[in-house]
């Protein structure tokens, strides 16, 4: 059995697709990134755009559904309070990016207690 040392010719068919390899690799666009948003270019609403001012006293206390008795103590949210449109957004929920400044979107924590009340 003999052994044939490298010989560099043997590959030399294989060098034009080498060559349109880097080609093709030199002409592909970038990996695609997403737009980069500005903070200065977000809108902004104002705790009154959409009632949340108005609410903000009610913060801590339980999201009650409507026609519950009231508690006894402390600040409560009905549902039937909440004004037109809103959305209620729980602890690792999905949430529409759309922002609308008339909507309240009234988040809660893990226990049902209102979080924070925000506009958008």
């Amino acid at each position: 059995m003999t052994c044939r040392s490298f010989a560099p010719l043997a590959f030399a068919p294989l060098a034009p697709l080498g060559g349109f390899v880097l080609l093709l690799a030199a002409c592909s666009s970038p990996p695609h990134q997403p737009p980069t948003v500005e903070a200065e270019s977000l809108p902004i609403a104002s705790p009154t755009s959409c009632g949340a001012a108005s609410l903000e006293d009610r913060i801590g206390g339980p999201l009650l559904p409507s026609g519950t008795p009231d508690p006894t103590y402390g600040p409560f949210l009905r549902l039937s309070d909440l004004p037109q449109p809103h959305r209620i957004l729980v602890p690792g929920a999905f949430a529409t990016e759309d922002f609308r400044p008339d909507r309240l979107n009234v988040h809660l924590d893990t226990l049902g207690r209102v979080a924070r009340l925000t506009c958008g």
